[in-house]
């Protein structure tokens, strides 16, 4: 299990977390909500050791991880850094050396996981937007990880691949996997995720299951204090 205890966190004079606490069970997936500036993204740098918190802690399987990025954990936050004139095949080589055992074929495997199989010579640079989304993701689940945590994964794509992302998600959960996700399309949302939780100027306002029925929008806009656009 990924289990946050007790997060706070501070810019300046901005508590950007306030004692937040999150749970992240074995196949289930947790939609993070909050508008503009809540402390979504803040919550998943610390998740993933990209920001360190100035309290609290982060458990995997009860084990404390000390400011370093999670064992087997993927994950898609702000723009990735890949050589806009390497082949999308070629920029997972690269990375690949980061990890230790990946299997021979790996790459090969997740290229076909998400659709860019035939793609897998054409350089970086001439891919979509939903292209380079897809080879994020692929550098995500490069190493098999049980836990994902996944910053706006669909934002600026298509429904067709949205859907496909979806489609994805669901098989992680059914093999088990943890995925903590924030997306501005919370109806999309709805239709995946186990558990919603709502920030709120960096404190938890909501953490409920997600029920057949709930309307999830309705239950953003009356938890939230100032109504922006949602996350």
């Amino acid at each position: 299990m990924l289990e946050v205890r007790q997060l706070s966190k501070r810019y300046g004079d901005k508590l950007a977390l306030d004692d937040v606490s999150v749970k992240v069970e074995p196949g289930k997936i947790v939609g993070l909500l909050g508008a503009n500036g809540a402390g979504k993204s803040t919550l998943m740098k610390i998740i993933t050791g990209l920001e360190h918190q100035d309290a609290g802690f982060v458990y995997v399987d009860e084990q404390k991880q000390m400011g370093d990025k999670p064992p087997h954990l993927g994950y898609m936050i702000e723009d990735p850094s890949f050589y806009p004139h390497l082949s999308g095949y070629d920029n997972l080589r690269c990375l690949s050396y980061f990890y230790n055992d990946l299997p021979a074929g790996r790459i090969d495997e997740v290229l076909k996981t998400v659709g860019l199989w035939e793609a897998k010579k054409k350089e970086y640079h001439s891919y979509s937007l939903g292209m380079k989304k897809r080879l994020y993701f692929a550098l995500a689940i490069l190493s098999d990880p049980k836990i994902l945590i996944l910053d706006e994964p669909f934002n600026g794509i298509d429904p067709v691949s949205v859907a496909f992302f979806e489609k994805i998600l669901k098989g992680y959960k059914e093999a088990g996997k943890m995925i903590l996700i924030s997306s501005h399309e919370i109806r999309e949302l709805q239709s995946f995720i186990d558990e919603a939780v709502i920030l709120d100027k960096g404190k938890i306002v909501y953490d409920e299951t997600v029920k057949a029925g709930d309307d999830l929008f309705s239950i953003f806009l009356s938890h939230v204090s100032q109504v922006g656009e949602a996350q």
